[in-house]
C-alpha cells in the first residue's frame, strides 16, 4: 500500500489556497488542480510499504504528535517544485508554521528510524533534502518552465494544524484518492 504522513488542513484554509491559485490555473492549460479533499501538508512520503508496517508508521506518528502542540499555518506565496525551470507541481509556500512543520517531520523520521531498527523493518532512506513546508495545489502534466511572474504572491491564507495523520493513497483512472488510516491529535498544549 502507498502511504504518507501529513497534516490534514481546515476546509476554509484549503478553499483560500485554491482561490489564490486560480489565476495561475487560468494561465496554464496543462495544470491539473488537486481536488480540495486531497489537499494536505506532507510531513513524510513513505511510498509503497507492506500493510504489516503501518502500525510502525502509526506509532512514529503518535510519538511525533505527543511532543507537538497545535500551531498556525500561514501561506504567503506560490512556488514551483522542484524548480521553476522544470516545474512538476505548483504549491502554496508555508511561511508561518514552517519551522514547526520541519521539527515535526524530523521527530517523525527519528521515531520511525528507532521503531524500524527495533523491529528490523526496512523503510525508504531518510529524506536528505531540506524540508520545504508546502501544500501542493496543482500538478503539471509534463515538466515545464513556469513564468516567474505567475508565481510569488498569494492572498494571505491561514489555518491551524492540530494533529498528524497517516494516509493511504489509492490511484485510479480518475486520479488519486487519499484516505486517513489514523489521526493523532497534538497533545502538548
Amino acid at each position: 500500500m502507498r502511504v504518507f504522513v501529513a497534516l490534514p488542513l481546515p476546509d476554509d484554509f484549503k478553499t483560500a489556497l485554491l482561490a489564490g491559485a486560480a489565476p495561475l490555473e487560468a494561465a496554464r492549460a496543462n495544470l491539473r488542480r488537486v481536488p480540495i479533499e486531497n489537499l494536505h501538508l506532507t510531513i513524510a512520503f513513505l511510498g509503497e510499504i507492506d500493510a504489516a508496517s503501518v502500525p510502525l508508521v502509526c506509532e512514529a506518528s503518535r510519538l511525533a504528535a505527543d511532543t507537538s502542540g497545535p500551531f498556525v499555518l500561514g501561506a504567503a506565496g506560490l512556488i514551483a517544485l522542484p524548480r521553476p525551470s522544470r516545474a512538476r507541481i505548483v504549491a502554496a509556500r508555508i511561511d508561518d508554521g514552517a519551522a514547526a512543520c520541519a521539527a515535526l517531520a524530523a521527530r517523525f523520521e527519528d521515531a520511525l528510524a528507532r521503531g524500524a531498527e527495533k523491529s528490523g523493518v526496512r523503510f525508504r532512506e531518510r529524506e536528505r533534502r531540506p524540508f520545504t513546508a508546502h501544500v501542493t495545489l496543482a500538478r503539471l502534466r509534463a515538466p515545464a518552465r513556469l513564468d516567474p511572474s505567475l508565481l510569488g504572491t498569494l492572498p494571505p491564507a491561514c489555518g491551524s494544524a492540530d494533529g498528524i495523520a497517516v494516509y493511504e493513497s489509492e490511484t485510479g483512472p480518475s486520479g488519486a484518492r487519499y484516505r486517513i488510516l489514523r489521526f493523532f491529535p497534538f497533545s502538548r498544549r
